[in-house]
């Protein structure tokens, strides 16, 4: 019998190490550029891969550095420094090169220069320890520290208001992926246009505000663009038409339309109008999330257009109700809903008004099945609602969340989960001492990957109902904001991801479960813990040495932690502060 011969990493084809490192760009691309350095082979996929599609964006946007820096190179010799003090160098981040005046420098063909920024090497091509300075080391050389980038070969671009002056903004000619993020002071205009290359556009905690004085940037779309993501922050009721001008000129080409207002819903009723007579046109939609937290009636013209969009599988609606009238509206409006969806999110919340609070009753209501994802929200649950959830038999995801005391319903639901359910998602369930999990352990879904129990009172003593039943298949476990000190184990076997933040762990114990985690691991999130530095000494014990690219990702935001631990941590795992 012939074998197959074994290849290593590097040894992949091409076109492989492509797929390989545009998955790892989306998922960690500051592990991407020190994946670069692994071998020759892997260099180039690597830095095309950064190229061509954003770094991950789940971090807080004050975080997000990646287009932030802007380098001066010594005019003799291989060093370079920050134009601004300010500026931090993130290993897998993107700076543009700049004149000791701060002018742009131009490549050959008249674009900017940028560089990408791979971990800090010295001109022997010497890894440089990242300590705690963020700033370029003296001795990190240009030739191997950098990357130089030409505008051209950019696809991507992301740019912070707060930080970056709008009249210096650098977007590459040939971008694709635009976010802009933040919102820039009272009188600043933006001294750019869109390029007519960008296909997606992101327009992130953006206030009104900025949108409306900014009417000729934002205005005139771009003809091919087929994502439209808005996130809107901060209350500024002189400016709740500023969305019009987007859904005016909203092209046909569209497969993906996102309006995110956060709760400030008096700028939903301008839209509404405009935005059923754009759908009509949209044939192309794909993707529909409309979060505007307004009343139900509000949404009823909305919904009664979408099926004009044949292409539509992806449908995610937020309503409030306040009273007995608007509880009969939500009912209505979830009856027609369109079907045939793969991805259904419905959530409802409650609206106090006038300092006065929204009545509170339980609620049902019939939904469309959803092939492959369904999440609910709703404040208080009617018990036929653990009969009546459309639990399709290809469901993969679920996601149901409360905000009252009761758990009976989720006994019904959890009987009937569908055996193809890969990750179930479970938010402000008071679930301690009510036998949920301990009926969850007897249902169990045989290919469970992810189990997430966010803010649900869940202690230990309540997750040692699942410990001889952890299927798997199982790789990541949330325990955020529950009232864990301790893990019962043994944990899951190939677990990969463990998120143990807003919980009181009690360091007095914690060796017992940090010497139970399991090789496989590859998160641990003790952020708001407030216990890390005491824990320090056990992880780096029982923690295996890994090499940079296959580092352990440690969440250690919170109560500040001394310099000589911080270091050490620094140096055995990528450190989320």
């Amino acid at each position: 019998m012939m074998t197959t011969p074994t290849l290593t990493l590097h040894e992949l084809p091409s076109d492989v190490l492509n797929v390989v490192c545009a998955w790892v760009n989306v998922k960690d691309r500051e592990a991407l550029v020190h994946f670069a350095l692994a071998a020759p082979s892997i260099f180039a996929p690597a830095i095309l891969a950064t190229l061509r599609a954003p770094a991950a964006s789940e971090l807080p946007v004050r975080d997000l550095s990646e287009f932030g820096a802007e380098i001066v190179s010594s005019p003799a010799g291989d060093s370079f420094a920050f134009a601004r003090p300010s500026g931090r160098y993130q290993a897998g981040s993107f700076a543009t090169q700049v004149n000791a005046d701060g002018t742009a420098v131009l490549d050959s063909t008249h674009h900017f220069q940028y560089f990408l920024l791979l971990p800090q090497r010295d001109v022997n091509r010497v890894l440089l320890s990242r300590g705690i300075n963020t700033q370029p080391s003296p001795v990190a050389s240009v030739t191997w520290s950098l990357v130089p980038i030409r505008g051209h070969s950019l696809l991507h671009y992301t740019t912070q208001l707060w930080i970056t002056d709008p009249s210096r903004w650098r977007i590459p000619p040939l971008c694709r992926s635009l976010r802009i993020v933040g919102h820039a002071v009272n009188g600043v205009r933006v001294q750019a246009s869109i390029p007519d290359t960008v296909s997606s556009l992101a327009l992130d905690v953006c206030s009104l505000q900025m949108l409306s004085e900014n009417k000729s940037f934002f205005g005139t779309l771009p003809r091919a663009l087929r994502s439209l993501s808005i996130e809107v922050v901060g209350h500024f009721p002189d400016y709740c038409s500023a969305l019009v001008p987007l859904l005016q000129h909203v092209p046909n080409s569209l497969c993906k339309l996102k309006i995110h207002l956060h709760g400030f819903d008096l700028a939903w009723p301008p839209c509404v109008p405009w935005l059923v007579k754009a759908l009509p046109s949209l044939s192309h939609l794909e993707s529909c999330t409309l979060l505007a937290s307004s009343n139900p009636a509000r949404l009823m013209d909305v919904v009664h257009a979408l099926p004009c969009c044949p292409r539509l599988r992806h449908l995610a609606l937020c309503v409030s109700v306040y009273d007995e009238v608007e509880y009969a509206e939500c009912e209505q409006l979830a009856q027609i809903l369109p079907p045939g969806l793969d991805r259904l999110q419905f959530d409802v919340n409650q609206s106090d008004r006038h300092d006065q609070d929204a009545l509170v009753r339980p609620l049902k209501f019939a939904l469309p099945p959803a092939r492959l994802d369904l999440a609910v929200t709703i404040p208080d649950w009617h018990l036929e609602m653990g009969r009546t959830l459309p639990l399709a038999p290809t469901l993969t995801r679920l996601s149901l969340s409360t905000q009252s005391q009761g758990t009976a319903v989720l006994f019904d639901v959890i009987a009937r989960l569908p055996r193809t359910l890969t990750t179930l998602i479970l938010v402000a369930w008071q679930l301690h001492n009510t036998g949920v999990l301990a009926h969850l352990a007897r249902h169990m879904p045989p290919r469970l990957q992810s189990l997430q129990l966010q803010r649900c009172d869940v202690a230990a003593s309540d997750l040692a109902d699942l410990v001889d039943h952890w299927p798997q298949s199982l790789t990541h476990l949330d325990l955020n904001l529950c009232d864990f000190d301790t893990l019962p184990i043994p944990l899951p076997p190939r677990l990969r991801a463990l998120n143990l933040s807003c919980n009181d762990l009690d360091a007095d114990v914690a060796p017992t479960w940090i010497v139970a985690l399991p090789l496989t691991l590859r998160s641990l999130d003790l952020g708001l813990t407030n216990v890390v530095e005491e824990l320090a000494p056990h992880l780096l014990a029982h923690l295996p040495p890994r090499s940079p690219h296959e580092r352990i990702a440690l969440g250690v935001r919170g109560k500040e932690i001394s310099r000589d631990v911080l270091l050490q941590l620094k140096a055995a795992f990528f450190l989320l502060l």
